[in-house]
């Protein structure tokens, strides 16, 4: 696609879109091709294309999805999209035609501009539906599509590419200022990553933890341009990985070796060297922290190490690195002596760099024989491996990295390639599929930066100013760029969020460390604790479930999804709500949630209140119904966590439960339902009691402890009347029998089952069906 860039040097070369002239777009309405093709539209709608020849899903998809979509928007007929020499499809006049469509729109009055978006909108959303379909491989294997893979990501990248003019830069959204801001969220998105760019990535022997980690990143064409990328030929064997985790980059201590630099000429005689054990227990001890200086002997023939005490005086250098490289060591706070001086000449580069006037100070300083240190840390030889003092320095990673002057990224693959020749778009994208992106570690060293620098093979280079270039070119973009914004996306997934701790921050935290691995899962909480300036030892000094619940309780809030899950849950009081782990439920997290106290979770929403008899609860789901309005419902226990009986102090006990809804049950039929148990009882008559209950409720909270989730429906009228039908007949059966037993004719050990025999001996008005009352979605509730 002619007018998006392409990384020099690409695996793959730029793509070539075949031309296909059996079927031409007639300058129709765009919705209504396929029938004037003669091909019965109302069976699209169902996913079905068979109607189209087998032989033609390319030419007729190709004349549809893509010529039509460049008329619906632009009114043009295509011939300048074509190159008929070669057959092939260009859209090297798309740049212009969008700054040309734009220029138009300030013509159009508020209402017919906003009649324009609509119309577009809809193509789109239509274009976006039948590629999705089409562009599987299993719907090929099927029989059910023919259409190629070129053709697709050709459909995909247009589509792509409109959406991008007519949201960011064609006004369109802005019109009425803030009272049209829903206009941005009505944008189609879905568009699939398409089976090119998969098969692509499984060609080049991808991670699949970090192609699925791309794909929350970037639309299809940032995709495409990672998978495009040079390789650094370092042959790592993704087998084995899955798609929630890399394998290949994970240590085992026990094996691990520690690397000699490319320029070490004899490894074997190459001795380690590292800070004197001894100096940095006494910092640590002190509740400081070391920051190392390194510097060449007075004889110059190597380089000395030492840990001295950070102070605010002392300008250093955080090293960000990947142990997988090879520069960690588990079993000493040393490297090689060829690592050291490695280290040196890049920390003494980048002092050059951001510096210009310490090449002047340097050659003077080299010239008068003194040898003037440089102060960096790196948690190879900073961070000790006795437990106690390993501990007291993750304590302090916040500070390590947040007083830091720069911190200073190395990584085995950019270390491979110059910036020179390379746009500064291709370097954005090569640190985001690094394996430094990867790691969770990295996130927080990334993040807490104030001036962060990633180390190419020639020079390093500073994110923030990369990311102000790369917002200055987009802005002098004539067109929109998909490419270019996606690289500037990159840019800020590279940077996180340095804020302190607030709700923005939580949601980088989150979601950055849920798509990144470790060696050790644990490791991952520890991280998230950092970034987050939590209190550590209350974090460090627990394990398992506990350690998570003290994490839980200093969240400034809780996100809803961690509430809404269908995870396994934790086993801690006041916190059995929660999710086990804090990663397998947090794509998407919003900035908002509620709030933890020592009572339990707030929230506020819709739910029902009703009494119920708990002997059937951890059988059925029960039927639940609201005399006052007449409306019934049924509630279906989630499977992977069923009632928990053993939360109940009688298996026949009545007690007062609530459904709390995700909800109102009136903007959704059937959703996600958590069934607590209130602190109280109820006697008959059932719904006075309940009415109390509820009418004591208002303006504060109900609260109760969780007993499993599960959906809510309200039930359609046609199942109340048969349920209310089979409930009046063994209403019916129940009372005849209870006479029967009370005048001797019959006895209550002949029921075929204990829970009948209860209904019998105690009265029951009802067989599974209990009386509720619905609430407001205003109603509070606290959940433990």
């Amino acid at each position: 696609m002619d007018h998006l860039p392409h990384p020099i040097r690409a695996t793959f070369p730029p793509l070539t879109i075949p031309y296909y002239d059996k079927y031409k777009f007639d300058k129709g309405d765009f919705s209504g091709y396929p029938s004037r093709c003669g091909f019965d539209k109302t069976e699209f709608q169902w996913g079905d294309f068979c109607s189209v020849p087998w032989e033609d899903h390319d030419a007729f998809f190709q004349a549809w999805l893509f010529f039509g979509l460049l008329y619906d928007f632009f009114g043009a007929d295509g011939e300048e999209f074509i190159d008929q020499g070669a057959k092939r499809i260009t859209t090297a006049s798309l740049p212009r035609l969008a700054a040309k469509w734009q220029k138009s729109l300030p013509r159009f009055s508020r209402k017919d501009r906003l009649s324009e978006y609509e119309r577009v909108q809809k193509s789109l959303r239509e274009a976006c539906d039948a590629v999705g379909f089409l562009d599987t491989a299993e719907r090929r294997a099927k029989g059910q599509s023919n259409l190629s893979e070129e053709i697709a990501y050709s459909i995909v990248v247009l589509g792509l590419t409109l959406e991008e003019v007519k949201i960011y830069h064609s006004g369109i959204s802005a019109i009425g200022g803030v009272d049209n801001t829903d206009l941005i969220s009505t944008q189609v998105g879905g568009w699939p990553s398409t089976e090119l760019v998969r098969k692509r990535f499984e060609a080049g022997g991808w991670c699949r933890s970090g192609t699925k980690r791309l794909q929350s990143y970037f639309m299809a064409t940032g995709q495409f341009y990672c998978a495009s990328l040079e390789s650094a030929g370092l042959q790592i064997d993704h087998s084995a990985c899955t798609e929630d985790r890399c394998m290949a980059e994970n240590i085992n201590e026990s094996t691990y070796v520690t690397a000699h630099s490319d320029a070490c000429h004899d490894q074997t005689s190459c001795q380690h060297s590292g800070p004197q054990l001894s100096d940095m227990e006494a910092i640590l001890e002190a509740g400081n922290y070391p920051v190392l200086s390194i510097a060449l002997l007075k004889d110059g023939s190597s380089f000395e190490i030492k840990a001295v005490p950070y102070h605010k005086s002392i300008r250093y250098t955080a090293i960000s690195h990947v142990w997988a490289d090879g520069v960690g060591n588990p079993h000493a706070n040393t490297l090689p002596i060829c690592q050291i001086e490695r280290l040196h000449h890049l920390l003494a580069s980048l002092q050059e760099q951001v510096d210009p006037h310490w090449s002047s100070v340097k050659n003077f300083l080299k010239r008068s024989s003194k040898k003037e240190p440089l102060y960096f840390w790196m948690d190879t030889l900073a961070i000790p491996l006795r437990k106690d003092l390993r501990k007291k320095a993750i304590k302090l990673m916040y500070q390590v990295y947040k007083n830091a002057t720069n911190v200073l990224v190395l990584d085995r693959t950019m270390l491979h390639f110059s910036t020179i020749d390379r746009s500064l778009e291709e370097l954005c994208f090569r640190v985001s599929v690094s394996a430094w992106m990867r790691r969770a570690w990295t996130l927080q060293e990334g993040a807490l930066a104030n001036s962060l620098y990633v180390q190419f093979k020639d020079k390093a280079v500073n994110v923030v100013e990369a990311e102000e270039s790369m917002s200055k070119k987009l802005m002098r973009a004539e067109s929109s760029n998909v490419v270019l914004e996606e690289s500037c996306s990159a840019i800020r997934n590279i940077m996180g969020s340095g804020a302190e701790r607030d709700d923005g921050q939580l949601v980088t935290a989150l979601s950055g460390i849920r798509a990144r691995s470790t060696s050790h899962e644990e490791d991952k909480e520890i991280c998230f604790a950092v970034m987050m300036r939590f209190d550590m030892e209350a974090v460090m000094s627990a394990e398992g479930q506990m350690r998570t619940a003290n994490i839980y309780r200093q969240l400034p809030y809780i996100p809803e999804k961690l509430f809404w899950h269908t995870c396994p849950s934790m086993d801690i009081s006041g916190l059995k709500w929660a999710p086990r782990s804090l990663w397998d439920c947090v794509g998407g997290i919003p900035e908002f949630g509620m709030k933890l106290s020592e009572q339990g979770l707030h929230i506020a929403t819709s739910g029902m209140v009703f009494r119920a008899r708990t002997h059937y609860l951890d059988r059925w789901g029960p039927h639940l119904r609201d005399p006052t309005t007449g409306k019934w419902y049924n509630f279906r226990w989630q499977e992977a966590e069923a009632f928990d009986g053993t939360r109940v102090k009688s298996k026949n006990e009545w007690t007062v439960l609530a459904v709390i809804l995700r909800t109102a049950v009136m903007l959704n039929p059937i959703q996600d339902g958590v069934v607590i148990r209130l602190d109280q009882t109820v006697a008959s008559p059932a719904l006075l009691e309940l009415q109390r209950i509820v009418g004591a409720s208002d303006g504060n909270a109900i609260s109760g402890e969780i007993m499993g989730r599960g959906k809510f429906e309200e039930l359609d009228p046609a199942t109340t009347t048969y349920l209310a039908e089979r409930t009046e007949a063994n209403k019916k059966g129940f009372d005849e029998f209870r006479a029967d037993v009370r005048a001797g004719k019959s006895r209550l050990e002949d029921c075929d089952e204990l829970t009948r025999r209860v209904v019998v001996e105690e009265g029951d008005d009802s067989w599974y069906v209990f009386d509720g009352i619905m609430v407001g979605d205003r109603q509070k509730w606290i959940v433990q």
